[in-house]
């Protein structure tokens, strides 16, 4: 997945219906282009009651591109881009606003005023950029707020395609793009593709550096301290040693047996280890 962006001074953009409109049209690198746009927010009047939910409003194929399906119910079609009266739920909202009801499906509700039916449920493991409450159709090329830059192009590389194929043959429809519409890529940007799973993930990045520090720190403090005890076991040993020089055992021979020992400590807490990461990578991902 990817993310079509302007690129200035290393700071992403949104683009404006014409541009959204030339891209969707033109360009090959991509099996599917999808079009989305934000909003600060709404609320929802149900039968269970009103909430304050975060709303995005997506073309009619963007969770196809996404190749994601709803837990519950259908995605979106054509007639609902068109009518812009169907609705898509997190599962947070399914279970925190209507109770995790299975006949939430059809149920008309009001968003921001307006009547709104219930077509399907998104699988708790499903995360959007940006994060969001319920998911919205709408016709981006009659939306009246078509004349700003607030859509975000969200396509899914076609095969074999490469990301950095897919920027060439963006800077090769630049020229076009401009010749049809002036000025909508201005001479000091260009316009790139990011990875969607770095946006989801950025704002873990704090994180998970603060995570590795930790676990470096960790590790420093485990490893000292457990040459320390190894150091301990090998000054309170001398005796043993000495006993066994004077009857025969070699200095290599001791030197084998110490490192043998050590080898099979070190092979069981590896072991340990890496069961106890494989366990704990699959809490982190589940966070």
């Amino acid at each position: 997945m990817a993310v079509v962006r302007y690129q200035q001074q290393g700071i992403s953009g949104s683009h404006d219906r014409r541009t959204s409109t030339f891209l969707t049209e033109h360009a090959r690198s991509f099996s599917g282009l999808t079009v989305v746009r934000g909003s600060p927010g709404l609320t929802l009047v149900s039968q269970t009651g009103s909430a304050y939910v975060s709303n995005l409003h997506v073309s009619a194929d963007y969770f196809r591109v996404l190749s994601v399906r709803p837990a519950l119910g259908r995605d979106f079609d054509q007639e609902d881009e068109d009518a812009a009266s169907a609705l898509m739920l997190s599962h947070d909202v399914w279970t925190r606003h209507f109770d995790a009801s299975p006949d939430v499906l059809g149920r008309v509700v009001r968003l921001g005023g307006r009547p709104h039916t219930v077509v399907g449920v998104m699988p708790a493991s499903f995360r959007s950029f940006p994060s969001v409450d319920v998911w919205l159709p709408f016709q981006f090329r009659t939306d009246p707020q078509g004349a700003g830059l607030n859509y975000l192009l969200v396509g899914r590389l076609a095969s074999g395609r490469t990301q950095d194929e897919a920027e060439a043959e963006l800077r090769t429809l630049t020229p076009v793009l401009n010749e049809q519409y002036p000025g909508a890529v201005r001479d000091f940007e260009q316009l790139g593709v990011v990875s969607y799973q770095w946006l989801l993930g950025r704002d873990l990045v704090p994180a998970l550096v603060l995570l590795s520090v930790a676990v470096g720190v960790f590790l420093l403090t485990v490893c000292s301290n457990a040459a320390g005890l190894l150091l301990a076991r090998a000054a309170a040993r001398q005796r043993e040693f000495a006993i066994r020089r004077a009857l025969g055992a070699s200095g290599g021979r001791l030197v084998c047996q110490l490192m043998t020992e050590s080898l099979m400590l070190a092979v069981g807490g590896g072991l340990i280890g890496l069961l106890v990461a494989a366990w704990g990578m699959d809490g982190l991902v589940s966070l």
